[in-house]
């Protein structure tokens, strides 16, 4: 059977034709897989280079050496409150009451009126401006009745002093002022060459506004607290408590300095400035 040219010509272009669709087919296939592959791989390595990197900085920021990093917050600026606006001043001299002025000036650190305390013991501090070998002599008076006398032969450190009530056993009464007295005593027959300073103390409950503001304070705060509700005794010890632990603290002596520069001790605020 013979088939004609034109017919021969007709099949030979529709078998390319179905050979072209074929192979077309075919590429298509390996295109689409290897687009997905490359998407796959793409989106497995991005996942996992991002979690790596998120934990490896979140590490990082959390920790140092293994340990939480601590940020260090400001603390409040320090403001003493007096209790007792227009009370009657109490706190006198500092200087010479003789001639002498080669000798050290001795200030009492305490508000012009009387200071308040909610210890039962507390410390008594004091400014001393030199070192001075003449009999040092601390008193405290409850109304005509002395209850504590401490005399040393010399007062050779200068700066700021305190005595711990509790280290001689003396208590104080709630609601009682007492009055107490530093001396520097060049000689014990002639009382008119002491350089003295006098100042007055009051035991005080504690407020509950006051034990809620404590409750929640962190120690570091806690004079500032006590400062804020006027307790001026407890204030100075907390802020002399850390410095005698750490004499590099800038933080106490500077929040020292305020407090004293609040009530016109500026003698003794400067040497916790220097």
């Amino acid at each position: 059977m013979r088939i004609s040219h034109k017919f021969m010509s007709s099949y030979a272009l529709i078998a390319c034709l179905i050979a072209s669709i074929s192979a077309f087919g075919a590429d298509s296939s390996t295109v689409e897989g290897t687009e997905m592959e490359v998407t796959k791989s793409t989106d497995t390595e991005v996942t996992k280079s991002t979690d790596t990197e998120v934990t490896k900085s979140t590490d990082t920021e959390v920790t140092n050496n293994g340990e939480p990093e601590v940020t260090k917050k400001p603390r409040r600026k320090m403001m003493f409150k007096p209790p007792r606006r227009g009370a009657p001043k109490t706190r006198v001299g500092g200087g010479v009451r003789g001639a002498n002025d080669s000798l050290p000036t001795l200030t009492v650190l305490v508000p012009e009126q009387t200071g308040l305390t909610i210890s039962e013991q507390p410390s008594l501090f004091w400014y001393q401006s030199k070192p001075s070998a003449i009999q040092f002599e601390i008193t405290l008076i409850k109304g005509f009745e002395t209850v504590l006398e401490v005399t040393h032969k010399d007062a050779r450190n200068a700066g700021i002093q305190w005595l711990n009530l509790a280290d001689h056993g003396i208590k104080l009464d709630v609601g009682t002022d007492y009055e107490w007295n530093i001396a520097l005593v060049p000689d014990p027959e002639q009382g008119a060459m002491d350089v003295t300073s006098t100042g007055t103390i009051q035991r005080v409950k504690v407020s509950p506004e006051l034990a809620e503001d404590l409750k929640k304070a962190a120690v570091a705060d806690r004079a500032y607290v006590l400062a804020s509700h006027g307790i001026w005794y407890d204030a100075l010890g907390e802020l002399s408590s850390g410095i005698e632990k750490n004499a590099a603290d800038s933080d106490a002596r500077s929040a020292r300095a305020a407090l004293l520069e609040q009530v016109g001790l500026l003698e003794a605020a400067k040497y916790d400035r220097n």
